[in-house]
């Protein structure tokens, strides 16, 4: 998870007001993020429990710390197998430096993943706090040219399918298996409930309702979409994979059906936020179909898309920063739930009625 607006205002407010012995520091307690009110509070005594003569240089550092986060904060998003894999060949006195401006899920990820020598010669805590604001510049850009920037957000009367580019790392993650789903449910629409009750019973009960109310929506779907979505479940081994990694494989099979040349430059910026095993995965699903895809059936498919991240975001499963685009959010439907909470394990099974779905 990365390091949030809400957050950085917190830990500013609760800096000042615990900076401030007097009366002022309640009335700067106001500002902090709403809902946050106790958090905050509790943030504030805990450095109010620094003794005074200490206190200042402490929460000096606090700040820089925070406006150097700051900085580094290009990086939050990119997978920490990536960042694994340029650190190893940094020294360990910069292996720190980075360390200690990265999110915690990526500091813990990486060390667990650091060879064993490289981790016993990780310079102390201290030490990557005394560096030099010039030399912490220039560490992050050298660090940071490794890997592609993503640029800011577009304007927001701007919706356009390379949006997908600036959805967070578990955002991805959401929205893949949610295009999954879609992409399943146009290739189960009309079959029996028999048939589909087979399907149903590997999928956790979160999602089969999801799948089932998926296939009822789908109304006036262009024929070579619901042709095309068959292909891509024939493709799948729908009898090994697990029902989470078959609903990933599937999402990202489905978006490679999407894709023109012009739009392989989307890629780099979505792989690095994802594991490797998925980055090339759906590299290897682009090479397979890039070339083969047909433009009237991939622009429709660019509108399924489009109009999926719509209704996650609008659904308050994805960024809720991203609401702006689309107006005010609305409550979940039981379908996309599973997408946000991510499901129960789903140890029971799921039988639809009778009919056709």
């Amino acid at each position: 998870m990365t390091f949030k607006a809400g957050q950085i205002r917190q830990e500013v407010v609760a800096c000042l007001a615990a900076a401030d012995v007097s009366s002022e520091a309640a009335f700067l307690s106001q500002f902090g993020p709403i809902g946050e009110e106790e958090s905050l509070m509790n943030s504030i005594e805990e450095m109010k429990g620094i003794p005074e003569e200490s206190r200042v240089d402490y929460i000096v550092d606090r700040l820089k710390s925070l406006v150097a986060r700051e900085e580094f904060r290009g990086l939050a998003e990119i997978h920490p197998a990536w960042l694994v894999e340029v650190l190893s060949k940094e020294s360990p006195r910069v292996i720190g430096i980075v360390l200690r401006y990265l999110p915690s899920k990526q500091v813990r990820y990486i060390i667990e993943h650091l060879s064993r020598r490289i981790k016993h010669r990780l310079p102390q805590l201290i030490d990557s706090f005394a560096v030099p604001g010039p030399i912490l510049k220039i560490i992050r850009e050298r660090f940071e040219r490794q890997f592609i920037s993503e640029g800011g957000l577009p304007d927001e009367d701007t919706f356009e399918f390379d949006f997908v580019r600036f959805l967070k790392s578990e955002d991805l993650l959401t929205f893949f298996r949610d295009l999954g789903v879609h992409e399943l449910a146009m290739a189960l629409k009309g079959v029996d409930n028999r048939s589909l009750n087979i399907l149903f019973n590997r999928l956790s009960v979160d999602e089969a309702r999801a799948l089932q109310q998926r296939i009822r929506s789908l109304t006036d779907v262009s024929p070579s979409l619901l042709r095309e979505a068959k292909y891509t479940v024939l493709e799948m081994n729908l009898t090994e994979a697990d029902s989470d990694d078959l609903l990933m494989d599937i999402g990202l099979n489905a978006f490679s059906r999407a894709l023109f040349d012009d739009d392989r430059q989307i890629f780099p910026l979505i792989k690095q936020k994802l594991e490797p095993r998925l980055g090339y995965t759906l590299k290897r699903y682009i090479d397979q179909h890039i070339d083969s895809n047909v433009q009237d059936v991939t622009d429709k498919r660019k509108e399924v898309i489009l109009e999926r991240i719509k209704t996650l975001v609008k659904g308050g499963s994805l960024d809720e920063n991203l609401s702006r685009y689309f107006g005010e959010t609305k409550s979940e439907t039981p379908a996309e739930d599973y997408f946000k909470a991510h499901s129960s394990e789903g140890a029971e099974s799921w039988q639809a009625p009778e009919g056709v779905v």
